[in-house]
């Protein structure tokens, strides 16, 4: 399939997304993910510019010359062949085709095709003659000085900076020309007048700048470039530094730790390469990275979806633990941790790393926390996932990018994620701050408290493994009048449930996996909550998972929710073959504490339930 666009008067199409996008973050208030549409991934490159380790595509160069162009996951576009191009169209309405289409990249294969010495020479003239006439048509109808910039094209320093990283690989293949050096200069001084702070966006920013300032001699370009570099580890930034001292960024998603630690390694061999210093702060928080990725690797590999993160591995970092977990126990020195604790708010746990079952039979869980939303976060405080006999069995619901529509406001709340809400009462954006930790050889437990409704919120979460067995306990402060409160609880979309007696729910896998997840409500006094699913509800939304760009699946939701003046509901979880059965019993022991039982086919585990809610193994 594939969209004719003709040419058009310059006009700015209009978008999906309602807000200016990459325009830099307000200081002082949480940065909308949606000033991130594109990632555009972060490989070695040279000072001049050119992305080294891709191969040249034949088929792909010369559907561009054909006039066909194909950006990321959407269908091709039409486009005319003699260079004449309308740069406002967005055939998708979607602010990610729309900043790729802008910052020129997709002109990439054909810059390959140049260099390539393999091609022969009227091949690449065709080739270079269509790049040149592209990119000057580009510079032609949208100049620097222009009243009214289209979107993604002088409007932000990130999308300048992309563009700018692709003319300095195309001066690289095409050779100096002065009108293509006009170009770079005059990205260099856009970018140096504006920088949009310590985040990925302000990271490409400076590294560009850097980068143009070796290319063009310019030691103002160069000078600010590297200071920025140095600048984002500074405490005193509105975000906080981009990595802190345990190597944990400020964006509040998974996938860009992965994004940022591809990023930081560039900086550094930039930095290297031009003959700069590169400070101490800098290479030892990069250094913590590849460790803060192996930690949120789930047994599959993949990165758990926290943030606006796509469920795929990490890009491994040979000879560190990041390349053993990636490659899920097959190279790289084995981690010797199984508990992490990131003061920016998460806890990754795993039962192992292949020593005594396969690594791909571990389990591993998580939990958030920590300061309010900002960048690529989502409201996700006390969130708890967890992956289990080989499939994740509580997930995020994750993310599908950057339009700002319905999906993409759903994957950001609460009702997304595994939390206790307060059904008719608004949640705030506030701290939520981890008050216990207990980590043992089999078995760990957490506290964490927020007043995100207005009244103390605590969840305990104690998981324990040989058996793996985990609990949940959500308390609230007594309030004069009923509430209703409700535990969402989310599955992967190749998930069933079954409904059973007591509001037990067993899910299992559509695939025929030797695998059950039990979720059983304890009755703690009171009435027992009531169990029910939801799948693929539009309104208002809940159940649907995204594992990548422009992905959405319906997957069910179990809830179980209760009416009191508190919240006392305690959930086990208990991953187990398809075959076992799981009961539970609890007895009183004296002063508000009770004791819990969950046998497994007939084998018990215990555990001691506090009176302030704290979870114990016994």
């Amino acid at each position: 399939m594939s969209v004719l666009v003709k040419r058009t008067a310059v006009a700015v199409v209009a978008a999906a997304v309602t807000a200016a996008l990459l325009s830099g973050i307000a200081v002082g208030a949480p940065a909308q993910a949606e000033d991130d549409p594109v990632r555009v991934a972060a490989v070695e490159d040279d000072v001049m510019g050119c992305e080294k380790g891709d191969s040249f595509n034949r088929a792909a160069a010369d559907r561009l010359v054909a006039g066909s162009v194909s950006i990321g996951p959407y269908p091709a576009v039409r486009i005319p062949t003699d260079g004449n191009l309308n740069w406002a169209i967005n055939p998708y309405r979607h602010p990610s085709w729309e900043v790729r289409y802008r910052t020129l990249r997709w002109l990439r294969p054909l810059i390959l095709g140049v260099a390539d010495p393999t091609v022969d020479a009227v091949t690449r003239a065709r080739y270079r003659a269509f790049v040149e006439n592209v990119v000057r048509d580009f510079l032609r109808d949208n100049p620097r000085t222009g009243k009214k910039p289209l979107r993604f094209t002088w409007d932000a320093g990130t999308a300048v900076s992309l563009r700018a990283s692709f003319l300095l690989c195309a001066r690289d293949a095409l050779g100096g020309t002065a009108w293509l050096d006009r170009a770079i200069t005059e990205h260099g001084r856009f970018l140096h007048g504006r920088w949009a702070g310590a985040w990925n966006h302000g990271t490409m920013e400076a590294i560009t700048l850097y980068r143009i300032g070796c290319r063009t001699k310019d030691s103002a370009f160069r000078r600010e470039g590297r200071a920025r570099l140095v600048r984002s580890f500074s405490a005193d930034q509105p975000l906080g530094p981009v990595l802190d001292a345990q190597g944990a960024t400020n964006e509040q998603s998974v996938g860009y730790a992965d994004y940022q630690h591809q990023l930081w390694n560039e900086a550094i061999r930039l930095l290297k390469d031009g003959g700069d210093p590169v400070p101490a702060v800098l290479r030892k928080r990069v250094a913590k990275l590849p460790e803060f990725l192996t930690a949120a690797t789930q047994p599959d590999g993949t990165l758990v979806q926290l943030g606006d993160t796509y469920a795929d591995p990490a890009e491994s970092a040979a000879g560190t633990t990041l390349e053993y977990a990636v490659s899920r126990g097959q190279s790289g020195p084995r981690p010797t941790k199984r508990v992490w604790v990131y003061q920016r708010g998460y806890v990754f746990g795993h039962s192992g790393w292949g020593e005594r079952r396969p690594f791909e039979q571990e389990s591993f869980y998580s939990l958030r926390f920590g300061a309010p939303r900002q960048v690529h976060g989502h409201v996700d405080h006390t969130a708890f996932t967890y992956f289990a006999r080989g499939i994740p069995m509580l997930v995020d619901s994750g993310h599908t990018g950057y339009k700002a529509d319905a999906q993409r406001a759903f994957l950001q709340s609460a009702a997304a994620h595994n939390v206790l809400e307060v059904v008719g009462v608004k949640q705030r954006d506030v701290t939520t701050k981890l008050t216990r930790k207990v980590v043992r050889g089999n078995w760990q437990t957490f506290g964490l408290t927020d007043r995100s409704y207005g009244f103390p919120r605590t969840r305990n979460v104690l998981v324990a493994q040989g058996p793996d067995i985990a609990l949940v306990y959500d308390r609230t402060a007594a309030r004069g009048k009923k509430r209703t409160f409700r535990q969402l609880w989310h599955l992967g979309a190749d998930m069933t449930v079954t409904r059973k007696a007591k509001g037990v729910a067993v899910a299992t896998p559509k695939g025929g996996a030797d695998a059950r997840l039990w979720m059983i409500p304890v009755a703690l006094g009171g009435a027992r909550p009531r169990t029910a699913v939801v799948t693929g509800r539009t309104s208002p939304r809940q159940g649907w998972v995204s594992d990548h760009e422009l992905t959405r699946r319906p997957a069910p939701v179990v809830t179980m929710t209760r009416r009191a003046t508190a919240a006392r509901m305690l959930t086990v979880f208990v991953p187990t073959s398809s075959t076992a059965v799981v009961r539970t019993a609890v007895r009183n022991v004296g002063k508000g504490a009770k004791v819990l039982t969950v046998t497994v086919d007939g084998t018990a585990r215990r555990f001691r339930i506090g009176a302030q809610g704290t979870l114990t193994r016994l």
